[in-house]
C-alpha cells in the first residue's frame, strides 16, 4: 500500500526540455544585460577621459597665459632643445612630450606635468603659433596662439604678451627659421622680469 502511494505521489515535473528552454531565456536575458551594462561602463570611461583631458588642458593653458603674459623674453622652437635651460637660469618652458605628457616648469622653478594622470592613453599635441597685431605696422610679433590638441577636441587662445613694445622687454624670436618656412613650434621658453 505504502509503495502504491509513493507511486502516485509527485508524478509532476519539469521535463528536461522545459528545463533547457528555461536556462536558454535565462541566458539570453543574461546577455542582454551584461552587454548593456559593458556599453554604460565603457561610455562612462569614456566621459570621464574626456573630461580629465579638457581638464588638464584648461589648467596647461591658464598657466603659459599667467606666465606668457608677463615674459620679457619669448623664444619658440621647432622641437624641443636635446638640453633643457637649468634652474640657475630662471627661465620657463613648455613643451608636449609624446603621448599623454606635456611638461610646463614655471619661471620660479616649479614643475608640472600635465595629462600624465589621464587613465587611457590619448595623443596630446601643443604647438605654438607667433602672431602679430592685426593693426601693426611694424610686424612685430607680441601674441602667440597657443593650441592644446588631442584627440576628442582642441584647444586654442591667443596670449597677449604685454611686455612687448619697447627695446627692453620682450620679443619672439624665432630666427631658427627666418625665412617663416614654419609655422608651428612644439616648444617655448621665456624668462619672466
Amino acid at each position: 500500500m505504502l509503495l502504491k502511494a509513493l507511486k502516485h505521489q509527485n508524478k509532476r515535473g519539469f521535463t528536461l526540455v522545459e528545463i533547457a528552454v528555461t536556462l536558454l531565456i535565462l541566458g539570453i536575458v543574461t546577455a542582454a544585460i551584461m552587454t548593456v551594462f559593458g556599453f554604460t561602463n565603457q561610455s562612462f570611461i569614456s566621459t570621464s577621459v574626456r573630461y580629465d583631458t579638457q581638464v588638464e588642458a584648461r589648467r596647461l593653458m591658464e598657466g603659459l597665459r599667467n606666465e606668457l603674459g608677463y615674459a620679457t623674453s619669448v623664444t619658440l622652437h621647432y622641437a624641443k632643445p636635446t638640453t633643457l635651460p637649468d634652474a640657475a637660469s630662471q627661465k620657463g618652458y613648455c613643451y608636449g612630450s609624446g603621448s599623454n605628457l606635456a611638461v610646463h616648469r614655471l619661471a620660479n622653478q616649479r614643475v608640472n606635468y600635465y595629462f600624465n594622470q589621464v587613465t587611457q592613453p590619448i595623443n596630446v599635441s601643443i604647438t605654438f603659433t607667433p602672431k602679430a597685431p592685426d593693426n601693426s605696422t611694424n610686424h612685430k610679433i607680441n601674441v602667440i596662439q597657443v593650441t592644446i590638441s588631442s584627440d576628442v577636441f582642441t584647444l586654442a587662445s591667443d596670449i597677449f604678451v604685454q611686455n612687448l613694445g619697447s627695446s627692453d622687454f620682450a620679443y619672439v624670436n624665432t630666427s631658427e627659421y627666418p625665412n617663416n618656412e614654419i609655422t608651428h613650434w612644439a616648444y617655448v621658453e621665456y624668462t619672466l622680469p
